[in-house]
């Protein structure tokens, strides 16, 4: 058996690996591997329309590997720095012109899609938390139980959004178990950063904190409205689904999220 029959053994075998593969980047790199043996074996044996298709694909495929890799160590490094860069998203979503005036989506709404702002300010009436370029809006309704809004989302000065669907995250998350893991953290970071701005903005009011009375003896009746207690805003723009679902059952009168 020749070299160059070697390496086109090599290359069927490399290519059986491709399909193997569960997740997307093992397989990209399995991908781009197939192409180099493929072209190798192309280029010795003279098979050109095998070396034309392999020449073809091996920078798409370096291309869409360089792209998940990013995406994964942007993830990665939001999680840990608590600092999203929305550009990592980029090639996954839809731009979309919003005017000033236009409701984006409405609460109670299903939710279907999170919003990276690029340019342009909005607002959350219900909270009357202001949003500006570099934020990130909705993502909660993924995760949210029955997957509602609890927030609208209105454009005070027209801007453009870039669009996710839920679908194509879920995508991204069910190719990329790393990419989910980041994320997840990185939302589980914000929503613990809530958690603590309420304790702040309660202690500033004079408000005993219900979370830390006693089990049975927390009187959440006599919390004041939160729309009457000047100061409680979120800098972060997520709410925990969990403290929200509890609140609805146990006191009426709630500090409302900043994330629909």
């Amino acid at each position: 058996m020749s070299a160059v029959e070697l390496i086109g053994y090599a290359a069927v075998a490399v290519n059986i690996g491709v399909y193997l593969m569960r997740t997307m980047i093992p397989l990209r790199m399995f991908a781009v591997a197939t192409n180099v043996l493929f072209i190798g074996y192309g280029l010795l044996a003279g098979v050109y329309p095998t070396l034309l298709l392999n020449c073809i694909l091996l920078p798409l495929n370096s291309y869409r590997l360089a792209e998940m890799m990013l995406l994964v160590r942007g993830t990665k490094a939001a999680a840990v720095n608590a600092e999203f860069d929305t550009s990592i998203l980029r090639p996954y979503t839809v731009s979309q012109g919003i005017a000033a005036g236009e409701t984006l989506f409405r609460k109670d709404e299903l939710a279907n899609a999170m919003y990276l702002i690029e340019s342009g300010r909005f607002l959350l009436p219900e909270s009357a938390i202001e949003l500006g370029a570099g934020a990130m809006v909705g993502e909660l309704g993924l995760l949210a139980p029955g997957g509602v809004r609890t927030q609208s989302l209105v454009c005070k000065e027209a801007g453009t959004v870039l669009r996710l669907d839920y679908d194509r995250f879920r995508q991204i998350y069910y190719q990329n178990p790393k990419f989910g893991f980041y994320f997840l953290q990185l939302t589980t970071g914000r929503l613990f950063e809530n958690i603590a701005a309420l304790e702040k903005a309660l202690a500033a009011a004079g408000i005993a904190n219900p979370l830390n009375a006693p089990r049975g003896h927390a009187d959440l009746r006599r919390m004041p409205d939160a729309d009457a207690t000047p100061g409680i805003a979120f800098r972060s723009s997520v709410s925990p689904p969990s403290q929200r679902h509890s609140a609805r059952q146990s006191c009426p009168n709630r500090a409302r999220s900043t994330t629909p």
